[in-house]
C-alpha cells in the first residue's frame, strides 16, 4: 500500500508539472481541477479504507480461525476453492472493489486453507480471482466505469454486453476450482 501511495504522489506531481509547463489551465485552474479529482476519489478510498479496517478487525477477532474450525467439520475441502471464488466474486460485485474484497476475504480464507489442509496458493488464487471477477462485472466498479468511458459507450450497455463473457469465464473458473479442490483436497 505504501508503494501505491508513492506512485500516486509521483504521478500527481509529474502531471501537475507537465500541465503547468504547458499552461493548459488558467491561473488557479490546475489546483481547482486537482482538488475536484481528489474529491471524486474520496468514496473509493473510503470504501477501501473501511474494508481494510474490517479485514484487520476480522483478523484480530480471530474470525478466520473460528470459521475455519466450524467449516472444517461440515465442508468438504473439495468445494472450498470454488465457494471462495464465488463469495469473493459476489462481495466484489456488491462493493465495486477488488482490493476491499481482498481485505475482507483473505483473513478468513487463509486460516480455512490451513485448517482443511488446502494449498494456500490455491485458496489465495480463488479469493484474488473472485475479487477481480466481481469487480469486472460490477456496475459500480471504478474500472468498469472507466472502461465504458474509454470505449465511448453507455455505461449500462457496457456492463450488459460484458456480463455474458464474464459469467461464462467465471463458470469455467468455478469448474476448474472444483477440479483443483478435488485434486488437492480430496
Amino acid at each position: 500500500s505504501q508503494s501505491i501511495l508513492w506512485a500516486i504522489c509521483l504521478a500527481m506531481l509529474v502531471a501537475a508539472v507537465l500541465l503547468a509547463m504547458g499552461k493548459a489551465f488558467p491561473k488557479g485552474g490546475l489546483q481547482e481541477r486537482g482538488f475536484a479529482g481528489i474529491a471524486e476519489m474520496v468514496p473509493v478510498v473510503t470504501i477501501l479504507f473501511l474494508s481494510i479496517a474490517l479485514g484487520d478487525s476480522l483478523r484480530v477477532l480471530g474470525t478466520g480461525a473460528f470459521l475455519s474450525g466450524v467449516a472444517a467439520q461440515f465442508v468438504s475441502p473439495i468445494i472450498v476453492p470454488a465457494v471462495l471464488f464465488v463469495v469473493a466474486g459476489v462481495t466484489a460485485f456488491m462493493t465495486g472493489t477488488s482490493w476491499g474484497t481482498y481485505g475482507i476475504m483473505i483473513p478468513i480464507a487463509m486460516p480455512l486453507a490451513a485448517a482443511l489442509g488446502l494449498p494456500p496458493s490455491l485458496v489465495l488464487a480463488a479469493v484474488l480471482g473472485g475479487g477481480v471477477f466481481g469487480d469486472h462485472c460490477s456496475p459500480i466498479s471504478d474500472t468498469t466505469i472507466i472502461a465504458s468511458l474509454a470505449a465511448g459507450c453507455d455505461h449500462i450497455d457496457h456492463v450488459r454486453t460484458q456480463m455474458p463473457y464474464a459469467l461464462v469465464t467465471g463458470g469455467i473458473a468455478v469448474i476448474l476450482y472444483l477440479i483443483a479442490g478435488a485434486v488437492t483436497g480430496g
